[in-house]
């Protein structure tokens, strides 16, 4: 990855944008200089930077150049996939998914659902041939994002008033880090653990706005179970803001159940 990655790290968003826009300017000239001869190795390379510099875009909330930088890495990694085919290796499928999540993020936070969706479901296809494709070999990370995808297409889903595909969504999601959950034991990790309490809260909320009680009441329970368990993992370390949602949800719990 380019030395940008420490740089943002550190919260200098301007170095670490100067840095990328060092590192793609170079890349660029040789891609321009080469032409067809320009090696996967590079042009992967540099589709990581334009993602790297994007997300430092997409946090400083410039959403029109983060959208911009993710669709200059989006196409040199599609080009990359047609033109190597089987060749074409999982590790950069993986970051393709992710640059195709992370530009639908994007578009969410603008208001577009519709591209929003539709880059989440290029995301979850890629993901969902590497789970096929690699099987027990499928790596947890992999699985993780995979989860986090189908959590974002359910929140997406939520807000247009799709709540029955929503809920679809979000049980994938469940099932995907509940198996990640049984198979890693203590090596699930606490940002795991949230994810999934989180996405049980949101079913629940789906659930209740239906109507239907006791489902919703069970999701929430499940939810606050698996944040407690996280806490009794992380002791002082478990987050405030975790801490503030598992209580707010246990008081709205108790307060349905009087």
């Amino acid at each position: 990855m380019p030395s940008g990655k420490p740089l943002s790290d550190k919260g200098d968003a301007a170095a670490a944008v100067a840095d990328y826009g060092r590192a793609i300017a170079i890349r660029e000239a040789l891609r321009e200089q080469l032409g067809a001869q320009f090696s996967p190795d590079p042009a992967d390379t540099l589709a990581s930077a334009y993602v790297n510099r994007g997300n430092v875009f997409s946090d400083q909330g410039d959403a029109a150049a983060a959208l911009a930088d993710y669709a200059q890495a989006i196409a040199i990694w599609e080009a990359l996939r047609e033109q190597l085919g089987a060749q074409f290796s999982s590790d950069t499928a993986d970051n393709l998914a992710r640059a195709y999540v992370n530009r639908g993020n994007v578009f969410s936070d603008q208001g577009d659902a519709a591209a929003a969706l539709e880059d989440y479901a290029r995301a979850i296809a890629m993901w969902e041939a590497l789970r096929e494709q690699l099987g027990a070999q499928f790596p947890s990370a992999m699985a993780n994002n995979l989860a986090s995808a189908y959590t974002n297409r359910g929140l997406t889903l939520r807000g247009q008033g799709c709540a029955t595909a929503a809920l679809e969504a979000y049980e994938r999601a469940i099932a995907i880090w509940e198996a990640l959950r049984e198979q890693l034991g203590a090596q699930f990790s606490p940002d795991m653990a949230h994810y999934l309490a989180t996405v049980y809260s949101s079913r629940g909320d789906v659930l209740s706005g239906q109507g239907d009680a006791a489902p919703s009441l069970e999701d929430y329970g499940r939810a606050i179970a698996v944040w407690n368990e996280a806490e009794n993992r992380m002791r002082d370390n478990f987050p405030p803001d975790w801490r503030r949602r598992r209580d707010a949800l246990m008081q709205k719990l108790n307060a349905i159940a009087q």
